[in-house]
């Protein structure tokens, strides 16, 4: 959430900046995602391509909160992971891949940045 922040406010100050709105699909993706069923993959892929695009495009330099960040997630999927073992690890990251991709819902999210 740390990183999120600091990118999504450089997304409204810079609305479509090339280089700098890291919401705009790359030339790489407006080229290879052209076809039905290749748009249909990028769908299912957004939440990858949301979450590695701004490393990409508009690096920038990794800050104390976003190690307090990293450190604190990799304990509770940890914790997660030793009382509970991979179910609850699957669960969440197809929810999240569901809820930001393919589930009807997040079309919002699709026509809103794309």
């Amino acid at each position: 959430s740390a990183s999120f922040k600091r990118y999504h406010l450089d997304h409204h100050r810079y609305l479509g900046g090339d280089g700098i709105d890291v919401d705009i699909p790359t030339e790489f993706e407006g080229w290879f995602f052209c076809t039905r069923f290749r748009k249909f993959i990028w769908i299912i892929l957004q939440p990858l391509f949301y979450a590695i695009r701004p490393l990409c495009i508009n690096p920038k330099p990794i800050g104390h909160l976003e190690i307090i960040n990293l450190v604190v997630q990799l304990a509770f999927n940890a914790a997660l992971y030793y009382l509970w073992g991979a179910k609850p690890m699957v669960y969440m990251l197809a929810g999240s891949m569901l809820g930001m991709g393919l589930h009807p819902i997040s079309g919002h999210f699709i026509a809103e940045h794309y």
